[in-house]
């Protein structure tokens, strides 16, 4: 259900979602970031982590992808239950 962030227009429509991104250096002495995508100006990502706002280089991502966010309305109805 994760779907992968590989190029800049996946960033761009990714902005607003929740995302894990790992970089080529730690910034901040840190390669794993797991929070929400705020901005994506085609060179770098602002990702809020527990409250903290990261800017990371776009050239510095070795992997990203926006992760999905389940609600309850995926659970509703029962589908395929006995």
């Amino acid at each position: 259900l994760d779907r992968v962030l590989a190029r800049a227009i996946d960033f761009e429509r990714a902005q607003g979602a929740e995302v894990s991104i790992e970089t080529r250096q730690p910034l901040d002495g840190r390669r794993r970031f797991r929070g929400r995508l705020l901005a994506f100006d085609g060179e770098s990502a602002s990702v809020r982590v527990d409250g903290a706002v990261f800017c990371i280089p776009f050239s510095d991502v070795v992997k990203a992808k926006a992760i999905y966010e389940f609600s309850s309305a995926d659970f509703a109805g029962g589908a395929g239950r006995r």
